[in-house]
Parts: structure tokens; C-alpha cells; sequence
């Protein structure tokens, strides 16, 4: 192992053999995994001659060397993959349900970067958010971020340890173990394809080019010495910028220090920042814009992001922003069973489309099949609570994800004063939301994983309904029917129960009010529902 030679957890690991106050020249060939599309640097701090001999070993001998180091530490090599993932010990996850991720209906979201909550903080708050029918935390993101980045500190200064101001590692292990033994799950949202200008990592690879170093800090990321080597680098969100005190030009991803994962010491940065997170025992990962990541090639995605947290016992692997199309290909493929989905500003809902007359139910359809795909896969289809000022249309909004197995993700609180956070919202608007994530909470049938089908409403293309089916702890089925009226009037919606198996002449149960529903007399059933109303009745079949 090579030693590391500062008590800051983004050390340069050095090797004496290769690493001198001097250029190393790299070798003039590179084998094709391994190098960078854009060209090999070379520092103009020394004259080409004196690069062909530093630290009395020849450039033939350097070029070895450089070649041994690479291939001695490598996730790139099949073998180094393999021996790493076989070496891994599952963290013990003490009262959580071994098919968690299947029950999970709502995502409760902390952001400490931004709002100043500490992980302790978060574990007082567990019974209670447990209390309201909420199975999972997630926590946006748990490292120390940069404030003036964007995103909500998600831009990472240091993307394996937490911010001292949210707390130390034990607390947040400590978060993870609280939340296992109250049967709830634990989510971090990772952005690990760039890096704070700020962040000592990337400050050391400026001192080490303005130093004509080429070591591990310099080479997670590229760099380009003229305009010419500034190359295309293959999506919108990639980009260049200029180091006046380097004098050179460094690859971008969405703005910061792109790391630069076609190069093994970028490949190692993630790995090693993802790391501690996943030994504390994650349940769920979410990655910011698996997309966007420089030089990524499909093997290194897979290792990074599904076999590496696989290993670990991570059960959901979310792929931020990936369409259905992609998840249930690309992505699919590279190990991701889940997704988050929406628009840049998660003010999107078919739903409110749907309200306008601009979409039917059949374009809700296949808005969900997303979760079918990812349910079919173990994971599941998560989607921001869509905001809205009527609180009808708001909790309606939820209604219809969470009653046809999308978990929603209800935001603790920004930091700031926002319509999206739940602690600005009035005391009857969260008393609603808590009322729908507890219905949801105490029926089976409302499981994200639970069956899904959808049943015809030849009323209106303004209502929908679907029958969620679950078998019990005891082993039984359990059935509830949706249905919904996303007009802005008070409307009766008929549902054909044909052939779905759903009992004539019983009075079912409506949930989220705890009252008799109308008999159910005939397969044409009819139910009156107020203007952006909904129902969940526990029927029997």
C-alpha cells in the first residue's frame, strides 16, 4: 500500500519511486483502458530534455514504473474488482425488514449542509417520523458540501466525511443504527462526479502543477495546457475552465472540478468516498446525474455504482434523473433498481396535466411504468411531493403516487423558507400529508411493492383507478382499490371491476377517512368523490 503523508483524509498517496519535487514524464504509449481521451500532460516548467531523466531513473524506467502502479491498484483490472468485492462484509442492518425497500412508501429528506441539522438532531427525530408512516430518511447529501456551490451543498468539499458542524462519522453510524432498529431505512444522496474548487484535493493538484508534479491530486482530474487540448467532451454539462495559478485549463462537470473517471486515480476517489458511507450500512444510494461523469465507461459505472454498493447489501440504487427508458436499459444494466424522476425545478405532475385537460389517464399510465419496471427489479420509483397551494390538490397529489406504489419524498427543510419544506407548511397541511403517509403506512396493499393494475374509468379522462394487492404477515390478501377524481369539481367516477376479482355486495372501507364507502352492487361501481378527491377502499375478493 502506499503510504499516505497527511492527516487530511484527502491525502495524497505517494509513491517515493515515482513522485519527486521533479516532472515525471508519463510513458509516451498508454494502454487503452487506462488512458484519458485527452491528451498526456506535460509540464512546461522543465525543457523536454530534462523530463527524459529525473531522480536517476531513465524515462524507459520511469514509464515502467508509472505502468506497475496503475496496474497494481486498479478497479479498471477484472481480478482487482473481484478481489475487492469479495472481500467486503455486509454491514449488520439490526431490525430493518430484509425487504424494506419493497414496503417503503415515503422518503423523509434532511439537508444538514444548508439548514445546520446535525445527525443527532435527526436521531431524536426518528419515533416521530416513524409515528407519521414514514419509512425511510434520507439525508442530502452527508458530507461536508460547498455552501456557494449549488445544489443545496451538494457539490462535494469532501465527499467521505461529514461536515464537523453536522457531526462526526460515529454519530451519523449511529443515525443508521437508530433508524435500522425502528424498521426505518437510510438513504444518502451522493454526488461524487466533481469536486469544490475548493476542496483540498483539488487545491493540492494546483500546487502540485504549479509545482510541475504529476501525482495521484493531479491526475483525478484532466487537464488541458492550450486551447487545442481542450477537447469535446461529449455532453453539455462538460465543459473547461482556467486556473490562473495552474496556467492551465481543468475539465468541469455541471461547473466544478470534474473527476476524471477514465484515469485510475479517479476511479480510486470514488470508490474511497464512497466508502465510509457504505460501511456505516446505507440502505439506499442515491447518485446525482449518473450521466454526467468524464470518462466513465460502462464497467467503471457498474463497479462504482451497482456491483460496489451491491456488495455492501444496498438494497436501492437510485439513478437521479435517468429516464424509464434508461433504467430499464442503460442503467438497468449497470445495476440500478430504482429511480428518481421529475423535472430540473420537481414541479412537474402529469397529475396538474391531467387537471388542465393537457393529459389522461393513459399518460399517467405510462408515467408509471417506471415503477413497474423498477419493481420488477427489487427497487422501486421515488418522486418529489409535488408542491401545490390548494392543499386538496396537493395531497392529492401524493394520493396518487403513493397509491400506485411511488414513494414520495416529503423535504424536512431546505434551510430556507420554501413552499417545498414541510416544516413551513400550515398545521392542517401537514396534518393531511401525515394522515396519507400513515394511511399508507398501515396497509399492505399500499406497499411499494405491492401489485399494481389499473382498472377502466369510463367516466372521465379526469379519473383513474387501480387495485393494490398484497398478501399479509399472516396470509392473507389484502386489496385496496384507488380511485381518484382530478377534476376541479365534485364528480362521480365509475369504475369497471370486471374480472378483477373484487367481491360483489360488500361495503368497503374507506381508509384515509375511516368511514363506509357505497356497497359495492354490481362490476359498474360508482363513487362520488369532491373535486381533487380520492378514496382507498379495502375491498375483499
Amino acid at each position: 500500500m502506499i503510504p499516505i503523508v497527511s492527516a487530511n483524509r484527502y491525502a495524497i498517496r505517494r509513491d517515493a519511486a515515482l513522485e519527486s519535487t521533479q516532472v515525471i514524464a508519463p510513458p509516451p504509449e498508454q494502454p487503452a483502458a487506462l488512458e484519458a481521451p485527452s491528451r498526456s500532460v506535460r509540464s512546461s516548467r522543465l525543457p523536454r530534455s530534462a523530463a527524459q531523466h529525473v531522480g536517476g531513473l531513465s524515462s524507459a524506467t520511469t514509464a515502467n514504473l508509472w505502468q506497475a502502479r496503475l496496474a497494481n491498484a486498479s478497479p479498471h483490472s477484472p481480478q482487482r474488482r473481484a478481489e475487492t468485492l469479495a472481500s467486503i462484509r455486509k454491514p449488520t442492518r439490526t431490525g430493518l425488514a430484509e425487504d424494506w425497500q419493497l414496503k417503503t412508501r415515503a422518503h423523509y429528506w434532511y439537508f444538514p449542509v444548508t439548514s445546520g441539522k446535525t445527525f443527532d438532531q435527526m436521531a431524536a427525530e426518528l419515533d416521530g417520523v416513524k409515528a407519521r408512516g414514514i419509512d425511510s430518511i434520507m439525508v442530502y447529501p452527508p458530507y461536508q458540501g460547498d455552501l456557494n456551490g449549488g445544489w443545496l451543498g451538494g457539490v462535494p468539499v469532501d465527499a467521505g466525511r461529514p461536515d464537523p458542524k453536522t457531526g462526526s462519522m460515529q454519530d451519523f453510524r449511529n443515525l443508521v443504527d437508530k433508524a435500522h432498529q425502528a424498521n426505518v431505512g437510510t438513504v444518502v444522496y451522493l454526488g461524487p462526479q466533481n469536486t469544490s474548487v475548493t476542496s483540498e484535493l483539488f487545491q493540492q493538484a494546483v500546487r502540485d502543477r504549479v509545482q510541475g508534479r504529476d501525482t495521484r491530486a493531479t491526475r483525478t482530474f484532466r487537464w488541458a495546457n492550450t486551447e487545442a487540448e481542450k477537447t469535446d467532451l461529449g455532453h453539455e454539462q462538460l465543459g473547461w475552465a482556467y486556473s490562473k495559478e495552474a496556467k492551465a485549463w481543468y475539465a468541469t462537470s455541471w461547473g466544478h472540478p470534474a473527476i476524471d473517471y477514465a484515469r485510475q486515480e479517479g476511479v480510486d476517489h470514488v470508490a474511497e468516498s464512497l466508502k465510509p458511507w457504505l460501511e456505516a450500512g446505507v440502505d439506499g444510494i442515491v447518485f446525482d446525474a449518473p450521466y454526467v461523469q468524464l470518462g466513465a465507461t460502462p464497467e467503471v459505472k457498474k463497479y462504482l455504482m451497482g456491483d460496489l454498493p451491491k456488495a455492501y447489501g444496498v438494497k436501492f440504487r437510485f439513478a437521479e434523473g435517468t429516464s424509464p427508458e434508461a433504467l430499464r436499459d442503460e442503467y438497468g444494466a449497470l445495476g440500478f433498481n430504482a429511480g428518481i424522476f421529475g423535472n430540473d425545478d420537481d414541479n412537474f405532475s402529469v397529475i396538474d396535466d391531467i387537471r388542465g385537460g393537457g393529459a389522461t389517464g393513459d399518460d399517467l399510465e405510462g408515467f408509471l411504468a417506471l415503477r413497474d419496471q423498477a419493481v420488477a427489479k427489487g427497487g422501486a420509483a421515488a418522486r418529489v411531493l409535488v408542491y401545490n397551494e390548494d392543499v386538496a390538490q396537493h395531497v392529492q397529489n401524493g394520493a396518487v403516487m403513493i397509491g400506485n406504489g411511488v414513494q414520495v419524498d416529503i423535504l424536512d427543510t431546505t434551510g430556507e423558507r420554501d413552499e417545498a419544506n414541510y416544516r413551513d407548511w400550515s398545521p392542517e397541511r401537514r396534518r393531511r400529508i401525515d394522515r396519507l403517509t400513515e394511511t399508507a403506512a398501515a396497509n399492505p396493499a399500499l406497499a411499494s411493492g405491492a401489485d399494481r393494475r389499473r382498472l377502466p374509468t369510463p367516466s372521465s379522462p379526469h379519473h383513474f383507478a387501480s387495485l393494490r394487492t398484497a398478501r399479509a404477515a399472516d396470509g392473507k390478501q389484502q386489496r385496496v382499490l384507488g380511485v381518484y377524481n382530478m377534476s376541479g369539481k365534485a364528480e362521480t367516477v365509475t369504475v369497471d371491476l370486471t374480472g378483477s376479482g373484487v367481491r360483489l355486495g360488500q361495503t368497503p372501507r374507506e381508509l384515509y377517512r375511516g368511514e363506509d364507502a357505497p356497497r359495492i352492487g354490481a362490476n359498474t361501481y360508482r363513487i362520488q368523490l369532491p373535486a381533487h378527491g380520492f378514496a382507498f377502499l379495502e375491498v375483499a375478493d
